[in-house]
């Protein structure tokens, strides 16, 4: 009888050890709020970058920030980003501190603007329910990665 107490109390204990081996053993960067907008942003190291890029699909909107590095591209933080809605307002407003930023914003029509090395640029978005956005902007060769 007395084992049978410790196998019952043990059963769950060993099970969640055993499914958190599968499990990513690198955690997010918090969740942070622009005025009603969750959003987080990072990447900076390969397991944070690989992490965000794995959850990406369940965040609305994604983003990728670079440099033009010869034939490649080199990661780029200190992004200032502003997504306005379909009648000019802005939704939300930030510093990327990496070079991934995903935000949860209703489904709708966006224009991202990203600024950083004096150079700005637009991109449109469409976010659809259940169907996430993703946009890569990308700085000329040269430009300083923030």
């Amino acid at each position: 009888m007395h084992s049978r107490k410790i196998l019952f109390i043990a059963a769950p204990i060993l099970a969640a050890i055993l499914g958190g081996i599968g499990a990513s053993a690198f955690a997010l960067p918090d969740v942070k709020l622009a005025g009603s907008v969750e959003y987080i942003t990072g990447g900076i190291g390969r397991d944070e970058s690989q992490e965000m890029q794995a959850q990406a699909r369940s965040w609305p909107l994604s983003l990728e920030f670079a440099v033009k590095a010869g034939n490649q591209a080199q990661w780029m933080s200190k992004v200032d980003v502003t997504v306005t809605d379909s009648h000019g307002k802005t939704a939300f407003q930030v510093t990327s501190e990496g070079p991934l930023l995903m935000a949860r914003l209703a489904p709708g029509d966006y224009t991202v603007r990203a600024s950083a090395a004096g150079t700005t640029f637009d991109r449109k978005v469409h976010i659809a329910a259940g169907a996430p956005a993703h946009a890569v902007f990308v700085w000329p060769q040269g430009s300083p990665v923030g």
